[in-house]
C-alpha cells in the first residue's frame, strides 16, 4: 500500500484501540470509583480499592503518553520514506538539551524546598531583570542565614514543618466554585490549615519580626496571613482524629450505615440458596445508595461551610510557597557555600574561587577559580588539555549568570561581583540534526549566526556569550580563521564573551590582542589540576588524553614516532608552562600572603579598636563603682551624722530633767525654809 493508505489504517486502528480502551476503562473506573467512595468514607478496607483506582489511572496515562509517541514516530518516519516531498516537510520534534546542565542545576535548588507548593513556585520562577529585585532576594537570604545562626545552624521551619502544607490549591478552587471535597483531601485541607496557622505565630514572633523585616513584608504583600479558625473549627467538628468522617453530628446518616453495615453482614454470613439472597441484595444495594447519597449530602454541606474562607486559605498557601522558595535558596546557599555578590548593569564579572555549581551541590570541595571580564578585557579564551576542565568553567560563567538572575549566592568567595545581563547566548555541544540537515559544523554556524544577530540588536554591556570550541568541525587552518573572525567581531560588540579552543591561531590572538585575555587550565604532571593559570596558553595533550582514556600501547606508540619531528616543540612548550605555572604560584601564594596580611592588619585594627572601647568601658565602670563607693559613704557619714544629733538630743533631753527636778527640789526646800522662818516669826 502507499504512504498514504498506510497512515490512514494507523490512525484507524489507533483511534479504533483507543476508543475500545477508554470505554473498559470508563466501565471499570465507574464500577470502582462507587465502591472507593464508600469503603474510602468510612471503612478501613481501602487499600485493594485505591490500588486499583491508581492502577487505572496509571494505565490511562501509560497508554495515552506511549500512544501518542508511537503515533509521532510513525507518522515522521512514513514521511521520512514518502517520496511526495523532503523529509524536513514533516519531522518529529526535536528538542535540543540544556546546554549549560542549567535544568539539573536548577532542579537541584527547587529540590531544597519542602513543600509541593515550594517546589511549583520555584519551578515557575521568571528571570529577574531588576537589580532592585535581585537585591531584595539577597537581603532575604541574608536574613534567613542570619535567624540560622542565632537559632545554632537550625531550620526556618523547626517549630513546624513545610512539608505538611500540601498543595490544596485544586481542592479549594472547587470548594469555591460550589464543587465537593471528598473525605481525604477534607484531612489534607485540616493538616495544611493547621501548619499554615503555626507559620503565621513563627512569622509574628518578635525574633523573626526583628531579623527578618524584608522577610516579614514580602509575607505580608503576598497575601500572608493566619488561616481563618472557623476553618479548622468545621473540619475539627466533622473529622475525627485519624481523617475518618464522624458521624456523630449526623445520626440520620449514622442510622443509614449501621442498617447497611447490618444488611452487608447478613449476606455475607447466609448461606441459602441463590433466589432466597436475591431479595437481600437488593435491599443491600438499596441501603448502600441511600448511604451515599447521604454521605454526599455531608460532604456537599461541610464544603459549603469551608467555601466563604477559600480565598483566605489560598492566600496563605500562596505566601507559603514563596517563604518556602526563600528558604531552598538559603538551604542551597549553605549547601554550596554560596556568598553574596555584588551586582551591576555595567557588564563586570569579578570572580574570585569560583565552583561550578552542581559540583558544589555535591559538597565535593570543587576546585576554585578567579575570572575577570571588564570593559577593556571583554574576551576570555580558555585553553589546557582534554579533560581538564574547559568547558566546566566555560559552564560555571553561564550558570552563575543564571542564578544571579533568579535571586540566588553564588558559590564564590565574598566580594565577588557579578552583573546582571540580559542576554545569555551559548553554543556548547553538538547539534547535528539529520531531519535538519545540519552537520556538527554547520549547527554551530547557524547557533553563531542567531549569537550575533542578537548581541548586535542588545544593548552594550548586556549580552554574556559562552562558544564551546567554535568551528572545530572542519579544516582546522579555515576554522582557525574563521574563528578569529567570529571572536573579534563580537567583542567589538562590547559582548562578554567566554569561549574554549584548541586552535594555536585563536590563543595567538588572543595573546596579541588587549581586549582578550588567555588562561590554561593547567596539567598537573601526569593528570589535570583543574585551575585556571592566567597569562598564557595551554596545548591539549591528547596523547595523554588518549593514555588515560585505555589506548592501546602500540597505537600511542605510532602516534609518537608520528609526531616524532613535533615532539621537542612540545616539550619546549610543556617546560615553558611548567616555568610559567611556577612563576603564577608563585604570584598566587604572594597575593594570597597580602590577603593574609590585609586581614592580619584589619583584625590588628579591630582588636585595638576592641581594647580602646574596653579601657574606655572599665574607665566608665571604674568612675561608676567609685561614685556607687562615695555615694554609699556618703550616705553612712549622714547617717552618722543622725545618729550623732539623736544621742546629743537624747542627751540633752536627760540634762534638763535633771535640772528642772534639782531646780524643783531647790524651789521646794526655799519654800520650806521661808514657811519656817513664818511661823518662827509668829511665834515670837
Amino acid at each position: 500500500c502507499t504512504s498514504r493508505d498506510l497512515l490512514f489504517h494507523l490512525l484507524v486502528l489507533n483511534m479504533k484501540a483507543s476508543r475500545i480502551l477508554s470505554l473498559y476503562l470508563a466501565l471499570s473506573w465507574f464500577d470502582v470509583g462507587q465502591n472507593f467512595r464508600l469503603y474510602r468514607t468510612d471503612f478501613m478496607r481501602i487499600d485493594s480499592i485505591n490500588s486499583r483506582c491508581k492502577m487505572s489511572r496509571m494505565l490511562t496515562s501509560m497508554y495515552r503518553t506511549q500512544a501518542m509517541k508511537s503515533l509521532r514516530e510513525r507518522l515522521g518516519t512514513i514521511r521520512l520514506l514518502s517520496k511526495e516531498g523532503p523529509a524536513r516537510e514533516m519531522p518529529p520534534s526535536n528538542v535540543k538539551s540544556d546546554e549549560l546542565d542549567w535544568e539539573k542545576t536548577w532542579m537541584s535548588v527547587v529540590s531544597c524546598a519542602k513543600s509541593e507548593a515550594g517546589k511549583r513556585f520555584l519551578g515557575e520562577c521568571r528571570a529577574m531583570q531588576e537589580i532592585e529585585e535581585i537585591e531584595e532576594h539577597f537581603d532575604m537570604i541574608g536574613e534567613l542565614r542570619a535567624l540560622r545562626v542565632r537559632n545554632k545552624m537550625k531550620d526556618f521551619d523547626d517549630s513546624f514543618t513545610f512539608t505538611s502544607i500540601a498543595d490544596v490549591e485544586d481542592i479549594l478552587l472547587r470548594v469555591s466554585t460550589a464543587g465537593v471535597v471528598e473525605v481525604e483531601e477534607l484531612q489534607t485541607l485540616r493538616t495544611t490549615a493547621r501548619t499554615l496557622r503555626q507559620l503565621n505565630d513563627r512569622m509574628k514572633s518578635e525574633e523573626v519580626s526583628w531579623l527578618c523585616p524584608t522577610v516579614v513584608r514580602v509575607w505580608s504583600q503576598r497575601g500572608g496571613k493566619a488561616v481563618p479558625a472557623q476553618v479548622i473549627k468545621v473540619l475539627n467538628q466533622n473529622l475525627k482524629s485519624d481523617g475518618r468522617l464522624d458521624l456523630s453530628r449526623y445520626p440520620e446518616a449514622r442510622a443509614l450505615q449501621e442498617n447497611y453495615l447490618r444488611l452487608e453482614e447478613t449476606v455475607r454470613t447466609t448461606t441459602n440458596l441463590q433466589r432466597k439472597l436475591h431479595p437481600l441484595v437488593q435491599e443491600m444495594e438499596s441501603a448502600k445508595q441511600a448511604y451515599l447519597q447521604a454521605i454526599h449530602q455531608i460532604l456537599r454541606l461541610i464544603s459549603r461551610d469551608i467555601s466563604p474562607h477559600a480565598r483566605d486559605v489560598l492566600d496563605a498557601l500562596e505566601a507559603s510557597a514563596v517563604l518556602d522558595g526563600l528558604c531552598a535558596r538559603e538551604r542551597a546557599a549553605l549547601r554550596m557555600g554560596a556568598s553574596r555578590p555584588l551586582v551591576g548593569r555595567e557588564g563586570l564579572i569579578q570572580l574570585h574561587a569560583c565552583q561550578h555549581p552542581l559540583l558544589a551541590l555535591r559538597e565535593t570541595s570543587p576546585v576554585g577559580n578567579d575570572l575577570l571580564l571588564d570593559s577593556s578585557k571583554r574576551g576570555l579564551v580558555v585553553t589546557g588539555p582534554n579533560g581538564g576542565g574547559k568547558t566546566i568553567l566555560l559552564k560555571t560563567v553561564g550558570l552563575f549568570a543564571k542564578l544571579v538572575q533568579r535571586g540566588c549566592w553564588l558559590p564564590c568567595r565574598a566580594g565577588s561581583r557579578f552583573d546582571l545581563f540580559e542576554h545569555i547566548l551559548c553554543s556548547i555541544g553538538d547539534g547535528q540534526d539529520v531531519f535538519k540537515d545540519l552537520s556538527t559544523f554547520s549547527s554551530q554556524l547557524e547557533d553563531i549566526r542567531k549569537i550575533m544577530n542578537t548581541s548586535l540588536s542588545s544593548a552594550p554591556a548586556s549580552s554574556l556569550i559562552l562558544l564551546d570550541e567554535p568551528c572545530s568541525g572542519t579544516c582546522p587552518e579555515e576554522g582557525s580563521a574563521l574563528a578569529k573572525a567570529i571572536l573579534q567581531e563580537l567583542v567589538e560588540q562590547d559582548v562578554r564573551l567566554v569561549t574554549t579552543t584548541h586552535y594555536e591561531g585563536v590563543k595567538n590572538m588572543a595573546m596579541n590582542n588587549h581586549r582578550f585575555q588567555v588562561c590554561n587550565m593547567y596539567w598537573n604532571g601526569s593528570s589535570p589540576s583543574f585551575r585556571a593559570f592566567f597569562g598564557f596558553p595551554g596545548h591539549s595533550r591528547a596523547l595523554a588524553a588518549a593514555e588515560r582514556s585505555g589506548l592501546p600501547r602500540a597505537v600511542l606508540g605510532r602516534a609518537r614516532s608520528l609526531l616524532a619531528g613535533h615532539q621537542q616543540v612540545l616539550e619546549l612548550v610543556e617546560e615553558v608552562e611548567e616555568r610559567r605555572a611556577g612563576e603564577h604560584q608563585v604570584q598566587l601564594e604572594i597575593s594570597a600572603l597580602r590577603l593574609r596580611i590585609h586581614q592580619l592588619e584589619a583584625s590588628m585594627d579591630q582588636w585595638e579598636e576592641r581594647i580602646a572601647t574596653g579601657s574606655t568601658a572599665l574607665i566608665r565602670q571604674a568612675r561608676t563603682a567609685v561614685l556607687l563607693q562615695l555615694q554609699v559613704a556618703e550616705a553612712a557619714v549622714e547617717e552618722a551624722k543622725q545618729e550623732a544629733l539623736r544621742k546629743e538630743e537624747l542627751a540633752w533631753g536627760l540634762e534638763s530633767e535633771d535640772l528642772e527636778l534639782s531646780l524643783s527640789l531647790f524651789y521646794q526646800g526655799a519654800e520650806e525654809s521661808e514657811a519656817k522662818d513664818k511661823r518662827k516669826g509668829s511665834r515670837k
